[in-house]
């Protein structure tokens, strides 16, 4: 009986653990103004288990990306139509929004078309609004 007694408060224990470190988006909905974006993004950075100096790092890069001209208007629709559709699935921080933000960074840095970009965004959109969330984490490590 004393087995079952500590196996059962080690779960509870284990479950109390999980659910306080879990990564709750504190954005509901994300703005379209480029500028608060940014703060957003760094709000939602600031509750998840990354170092302060990597959120640092992370944000004086993406904001390199997020100002660089490649970076048109219609990229940055899509980044914050994805943003508000993964709020809505209540994805986690980490991995979801962090690979998507590093995908289109990668986007932006190389040489490819917006073209090739919106064939992209078109799967994350689908697979955005589907049911099957794995295969959104799994296309955002596979591109």
């Amino acid at each position: 009986m004393t087995k079952i007694k500590f196996l059962f408060i080690s779960l509870i224990l284990l479950i109390s653990f999980q659910y306080g470190n879990s990564q709750v988006n504190p954005i509901k909905q994300f703005s379209e103004d480029p500028i608060k974006f940014l703060e957003e993004v760094k709000m939602m950075l600031d509750v998840t288990r990354m170092e302060k100096k990597e959120i640092k790092e992370f944000m004086e890069q993406f904001t390199l990306v997020w100002n660089n001209p490649k970076y048109s208007d219609n990229l940055k629709k899509a980044t914050y139509a994805s943003f508000n559709l993964m709020v809505q699935k209540k994805m986690r921080i980490l991995p979801e929004y962090k690979s998507y933000l590093t995908s289109v960074s990668n986007f932006v840095n190389s040489n490819q078309s917006e073209d090739n970009f919106n064939t992209w965004q078109e799967c994350v959109t689908k697979i955005l609004k589907g049911k099957a969330i794995k295969s959104y984490s799994d296309y955002l490590e596979m591109s």
